[in-house]
């Protein structure tokens, strides 16, 4: 299924293309992706516990992740907050 999706995706894009052109292709596509993004968020139930997320955050934040990739990111060498005089 996977190789079909593969050879048969690209033909049958060029071919809406070729039929009612690159911006109407584009809509669509974009109107696809706001479909998938409304069901995942109606069906997929939300995971409890985001401390999760912000013990994650945290720990980026403590490793020194943040000071190795601050050449090439525009200074993140310090977390938001601390940038932000303490406040999220």
């Amino acid at each position: 299924m996977n190789e079909t999706a593969s050879f048969a995706g690209p033909a049958i894009g060029g071919l809406l293309v070729a039929l009612i052109g690159p911006a109407a292709v584009l809509l669509i596509d974009a109107g696809s992706f706001l479909i998938a993004f409304a069901l995942v968020a109606l069906l997929v139930p939300a995971i409890p516990g985001s401390d999760v997320a912000e013990e994650t955050t945290a720990r980026f934040w403590a490793s020194g992740t943040s000071r190795e990739i601050a050449p090439c990111c525009g200074g993140l060498s310090e977390s938001p907050s601390s940038r932000s005089g303490g406040r999220p």
